[in-house]
């Protein structure tokens, strides 16, 4: 008996709310919103913080003030100010990429980074074994983080002084498969060609294998424009790479695979569609690229009339069925069924 009331003496630690409940509390959402969102996470199985942004009930910067005010952190708006050149040294970019962290400021014994995900311990324990420094955390908005992590760590230069680098690395032989998934400089050169091809409002990226170059092309405006052209010692590196990003298999290069790749530039979530098929000089690889800020919202912009609109909102609130959206490439159909 002293023993059973000692057991329901022993205090217990409160229980951590769940951030929709959070969201809650402050006003930011209703209860209805978060039926949705819960609705909405069995079906996709992404955090119900990421739903609740794409479904535009609340901002990126208002979870994250959420999440910081839980974990007892303080939330900064990221600028290029904040961030100490002696700070971003101590931790490489891997690192940073991995656990979306960036490096903030250094006063030694103590080392301050910026966090997209304030719970986040085990991040916490690796910088401090990495670096050997005591780390305070704040929190910040994962994609302010990420578009630091890409001008600081890319180094914001040229994709020709990306390119130079990874000559340079190739050279050396310095190039193995770890290498494909840390910050190595090949690394850097496929994602600096993501950046390009989104920022210069691209649709698709091919990257041609001819006998003493690779080509890589952008398509803008349906009509394929002449990117860099890229010393052939890159080319299995460049490839490896997209296939590891695209959940390839890198050792098959003798059939064709298909794979995809989710690339967030900024706040803007871009979905990629990677395709390769082998070719007498190497693997054609071709990548669709679907932005989704770029994508049409709302079934009225689509450019239906009155009658057909009337009839495609009937269908699609119908209990049993199929619509089936077919056309041929570059037709509207992912915009269209963006637009549901």
């Amino acid at each position: 008996m002293k023993k059973a009331e000692a057991t329901q003496g022993t205090p217990t630690s409160p229980r951590r709310k769940l951030l929709g409940e959070r969201l809650i509390e402050a006003g930011l959402i209703t209860s209805d919103q978060l039926d949705l969102g819960m609705r909405e996470q069995k079906r996709t199985g992404e955090r119900i913080g990421e739903i609740m942004i794409s479904l535009g009930f609340v901002t990126q910067e208002l979870v994250s003030s959420v999440l910081a005010s839980e974990a007892g952190v303080t939330f900064v708006q990221l600028d290029s100010s904040m961030v100490d050149p002696a700070a971003l040294k101590c931790v490489s970019e891997a690192i940073s990429r991995r656990h979306k962290i960036i490096p903030l400021n250094l006063d030694p014994p103590r080392l301050t980074i910026a966090m997209a995900n304030a719970f986040d311990v085990l991040a916490i324990d690796e910088v401090q074994r990495a670096t050997g420094y005591v780390v305070e955390a704040v929190s910040a908005t994962e994609s302010s983080i990420l578009q630091a992590i890409d001008h600081y760590y890319l180094g914001g230069g040229s994709l020709e002084e990306v390119i130079q680098k990874s000559m340079r690395q190739v050279e050396a032989g310095r190039v193995s498969e770890a290498d494909l998934t840390s910050g190595a400089p090949i690394v850097r050169l496929v994602d600096r060609l993501f950046l390009t091809a989104v920022q210069e409002g691209a649709t698709d990226i091919h990257v041609e294998p001819e006998e003493r170059i690779f080509r890589i092309r952008f398509r803008i405006d349906g009509q394929l424009r002449q990117g860099p052209s890229l010393p052939k010692s890159l080319q299995p590196g460049v490839i490896a790479r997209i296939k590891i990003l695209a959940g390839m298999n890198i050792a098959e290069t003798r059939q064709p695979q298909d794979g995809k790749i989710k690339f967030l530039q900024g706040k803007r979530k871009v979905d990629l569609r990677v395709s390769t098929l082998p070719t007498v000089c190497g693997e054609n690889v071709v990548l669709r690229i679907l932005d989704r800020a770029r994508l049409v919202v709302g079934l009225e912009a689509l450019g239906f009339d009155e009658g057909n609109l009337e009839r495609f909102r009937r269908a699609i609130e119908s209990r049993n069925g199929i619509i089936l959206v077919c056309g041929p490439t570059g037709s509207g159909k992912t915009t269209t069924l963006y637009a549901f």
